[in-house]
Order: structure tokens, then sequence, then C-alpha cells
């Protein structure tokens, strides 16, 4: 009978074996044993550095970190750098010219420089920025006066009987209207025969102009007030030879182109005929006035003085004139 024989199973090697146990053995300390928590930073020691790198050689960089002393001793132990550009360091900078920025010299500018100066002359009050108004144009006129700019003694002035106007600077304001011509009170030649003898008692140190209206405005000078030298007052017939009565009549603007020359007194000649002013325009003419131009009303008329009063009775009270009626022969 014949044996028959199996084939003999393999085994693994006894290091395989205890390969397997000893990995299965580190596994299983791990899962077990706990691992200490992470420890939290304050904030002081959480530093973070930045470190440059230079290249020293081709080889070895030499690292820098924001310490000085490290840096010291890097720089002591570290061969110098060898680089195919040449270095800056020991050579001196080339000198630039300064340069001015802008606006770098804005401390030393004044403020003072920025504002608008108020010693104007009389032909620059036009000049003045349209914030600042009568207030700054009168503190500039009394700055004038206090420094004795208009020297000499005042003058008084009178015309057909009025009470005396006392002033340096006088404007005369005359009505060209039709009804004050030769074809009706003829109060234009009057007028000049009285202003002519009062021009006649004014020194050079004295100022005049003289406005004539009727719906518009004609000045004997260039709407400024002028020296009464005799050169200047002897334009006054030529003035009136040239002066035709006609047109339509507004008191206002006659009036307030008197006004803008800041005179210290205002004489109106006028037969008051209508239109009056309305009370917006008078209103303007006394504000205009500032309380230092006093208008002096002289009324032409054939009888008496009018039982309604006219509208030049209270310009002359509101600005502290006078109001006088003058009575013409037919």
């Amino acid at each position: 009978m014949a044996l028959h024989t199996f084939p003999r199973k393999r085994t693994l090697p006894a290091w395989v074996s205890s390969l397997v146990l000893h990995v299965l053995l580190v596994t299983l300390c791990g899962l077990l044993i706990p691992l200490p928590a992470p420890t939290k930073l304050s904030p002081q020691d959480r530093v973070g550095r930045i470190v440059l790198a230079t290249a020293s050689t081709a080889n070895t960089p030499a690292y820098f970190d924001g310490s000085r002393q490290n840096q010291a001793a890097n720089t002591k132990t570290t061969p110098q750098a060898t680089s195919p550009f040449p270095s800056l360091e020991n050579k001196p900078l080339p000198n630039l010219p300064s340069l001015a920025l802008p606006g770098s010299a804005a401390s030393e500018i004044d403020r003072h420089d920025l504002l608008p100066s108020l010693s104007l002359k009389s032909s620059q009050r036009g000049q003045l920025l349209s914030t600042e108004g009568n207030d700054a144009i009168l503190a500039e006129d009394a700055l004038r006066q206090k420094a004795g700019q208009f020297s000499g003694p005042p003058a008084e002035v009178s015309l057909f009987g009025s009470p005396h106007a006392v002033g340096r600077r006088f404007v005369f304001v005359i009505d060209r209207s039709k009804s004050m011509g030769d074809d009706g009170l003829g109060a234009l030649t009057a007028a000049q025969l009285e202003l002519t003898a009062a021009l006649d008692r004014l020194e050079p140190t004295h100022q005049f102009e003289i406005v004539a209206y009727h719906h518009k405005t004609v000045f004997l000078g260039e709407k400024q007030l002028l020296p009464a030298t005799p050169e200047n007052t002897s334009r006054l017939s030529r003035f009136f030879n040239n002066l035709a009565a006609f047109g339509k009549t507004d008191h206002a603007r006659g009036l307030l182109a008197a006004c803008h020359l800041r005179p210290d007194a205002i004489f109106l000649l006028t037969d008051a005929g209508d239109p009056s002013p309305n009370p917006l325009q008078m209103r303007t003419i006394v504000q205009t006035c500032a309380g230092r131009t006093s208008i002096h009303c002289i009324q032409f008329g054939f009888h008496q003085a009018p039982s309604q009063p006219s509208f030049m009775r209270k310009l002359a009270s509101q600005t502290g004139g006078s109001y006088t009626f003058y009575a013409l022969h037919p």
C-alpha cells in the first residue's frame, strides 16, 4: 500500500511577527495615553521676527535678525560678501540742491496778508469784498479822519436860506425834469446862481460834486468828489449850460448816486414832483447814508409850502438834515 505525503504549510518568519506585534503595541499606547494640552501663549510671548538673508558666499548665506547684538556678532564672524556690483556704503553722497516744496513756507505767511486792507482810497472802495458791506467802509473812513487826512477847518454851506450844513465834503443833487426848467418853475437858473456863490466860499481842502437827474443821472466830474479848486468850480457854468430840463422824475436814483459818494452833507433841490420814492427806496437811502450823511432838502414852488408833508420832510428828519421851502416868483 502506497503512502501519500501532503505539502507542508509555510509559516511567517519570527521577525515579521515581532514587528507587527510591536507596531500594534505602540499604536495602542498612543491611543490610551493622553497627550499634554498645548500651552497658550500670552500676547507678550507672541513675538515674530523678520529674518533677512544675504548671500555672503556662493554656498553659505548669512542670516540677520532684528537684534543689533546678533547683527554685530554675525558681522564679525561672517566674511564680506563678494558682489559683482560696486558698493556705495563708504562713498559720499552727491550734494543735492535743496528744493522748496509747495506750501513749505506757509507758516511764515501772516494771516493778515490774506485779508483786504481797510486803508483804501476813495476810488478803491468798490474793490472791497461784497461780504464786508458798509461797516468796513465806515471803519476805514473813521481811521482816515482820525489820522487827519482831511486837514483844515470844515465849511458851512447854506442854499436859499436853509440852515447851514457843516462838513468838508458836499454833494448837490438837482432835479432836471421838465417841471424844473424855464417852461416850468425856472428853478435850474436859480440853482446855478446859488451854487456858484456857495462854491466860491469853499477852500481847496474841501470837496464837492454835482449830480443832476431825471430818469437818468449826470455828474459834473467822473462820479467822484472833486477838490474845490478854482479850476473845478469854474466848470459849473458850462455844466448848467448843457443841462436841458426834460424827462421823467426819479428822485431815488439821484439820491442814491449821491449817497454812494459818502459826503458829509447832501443838498437836494427839487419841486418834489411825483412819483415820490416808495417806502423801500426811502429805507435804502437812509441806510446808505449810514448815519453819517445828512440830507438837506430844498423844495421849490410858486406859492406857500404845501400843506401835505412831502417825502422831503421825512427824509430830512431821518438823516439829521433840514427842510426848506423856497417860493419862486412866476
